[in-house]
């Protein structure tokens, strides 16, 4: 599970960047994102990026340049709905060095990074605090316990993800965890303390065999959110765009003949017209595609938008069977197509135990010698 969504990371910072390339790839959809994941796309994605950035300048300024087609209509230039808007404050063609389309945690930390070098821009499709990672209640999974270690760590994640795991990606994910929950508390994140040893509170959940969840009492999404958002939009180089919703892909070619990513066109929600942002680097931070399905505790954004572009934009998609559905939630038959209230997985970990709609027999017992702290793929089934 844990590996997983780190190769989720490393497809979102790399994945579209050569669009195409089965290397890099922008994966499955799935909950939300990690301090895990974090570990992975700060490390992997905007210091590479960088560096490519003098590359295709020249790509983009002829992208910036040119008329191009509506995605909803006959593939032929449109002068009137793109061109760049004379009299208008707000025009037609946005140009920025970094493109990130998702304000969740993989969006803010990887924006927050690459602002040291360049201008960013932060497209979302509701408010800027609306996505999975505000609902992430349980915790982040990382080794800050003596008693604890990373080789259990990484062998209790090869289990859960019943050794399909990419192992390197559990492995880096496991060994740098620690560092970027520290790196997230020095952020403004205010994780819960033990009061008697005054050390970072850990909590234990399914698959674990250690308590090493760290958490911001019960709702540690949220707080997490809340310390990136202030850093971000605090920060001059970065410009949030609420209420957008990212249509397409820009594709062209870099100077070797690769294709690439070069921005996104976007569709203004509130005055219903149509934006192109041109960037030298664009990512995919668009988070799962829960709400296809009648029941979720995914929120009403988790539409699966970046992986559909991605998809039209000729990028490799794959391990699409791995969807994660989190096995507990507030039951209301009439709540389809809307969003079920998570209870945290932690529940359990603090000694929760499920019980059939009798109330009278604990089933898991029989299930899975781990009972309700299996890993949830199990719980779930």
């Amino acid at each position: 599970m844990i590996a997983t969504r780190a190769s989720h990371a490393r497809s979102r910072v790399e994945g579209c960047q050569r669009v195409g390339d089965s290397r890099r790839r922008c994966t499955r959809p799935g909950a939300s994102a990690s301090a895990s994941a974090l570990a992975t796309s700060l490390r992997l994605g905007w210091a590479g990026t960088a560096a490519r950035l003098p590359a295709r300048a020249s790509t983009v300024a002829a992208v910036s340049s040119a008329a191009f087609p509506s995605p909803y209509g006959d593939g032929n230039a449109s002068s009137s709905s793109f061109s760049r808007s004379s009299g208008n404050s707000s025009p037609s063609i946005v140009s920025v060095d970094f493109l990130v389309l998702g304000s969740g945690i993989a969006g803010l930390s990887y924006a927050l990074k690459v602002a040291a070098h360049g201008t960013v821009a932060i497209v979302t499709k509701g408010e800027a605090v609306e996505g999975c990672t505000r609902y992430a209640q349980g915790g982040i999974s990382a080794v800050l316990d003596a008693h604890d270690s990373v080789q259990s760590h990484v062998d209790d994640t090869l289990v859960a993800g019943a050794y399909l795991n990419d192992r390197r990606a559990v492995e880096t994910v496991c060994v740098e965890g620690p560092a970027r929950v520290l790196e997230l508390a020095a952020m403004g994140a205010e994780f819960t303390m033990d009061g008697a040893t005054g050390a970072l509170h850990l909590t234990k959940e399914g698959g674990h065999s250690a308590r090493r969840v760290v958490h911001a009492a019960d709702a540690t999404g949220a707080e997490i959110e809340r310390a990136l958002l202030g850093q971000a939009m605090r920060h001059p180089n970065i410009t949030f765009y609420e209420h957008k919703l990212a249509v397409d892909l820009v594709k062209g070619e870099d100077a070797d003949g690769a294709p690439v990513a070069l921005g996104a066109d976007v569709l203004c929600l509130k005055e219903e017209r149509l934006y192109r942002f041109v960037a030298l680097s664009t990512l995919l931070a668009t988070g799962g595609a829960g709400q296809v399905y009648p029941l979720t505790t995914n929120p009403l954004v988790s539409t699966g938008d970046g992986i559909a572009m991605a998809h039209r934009a000729e990028a490799a998609v794959e391990n699409m069977e791995f969807v994660q559905f989190h096995p507990t939630a507030l039951y209301d038959d009439h709540q389809k197509g809307s969003m079920a209230f998570l209870i945290s997985e932690a529940v359990r970990g603090e000694g929760g135990v499920l019980l059939s709609a009798d109330g009278r027999s604990r089933f898991m017992e029989q299930i899975d010698p781990r009972k309700e702290l299996a890993p949830r793929d199990i719980v779930a089934r």
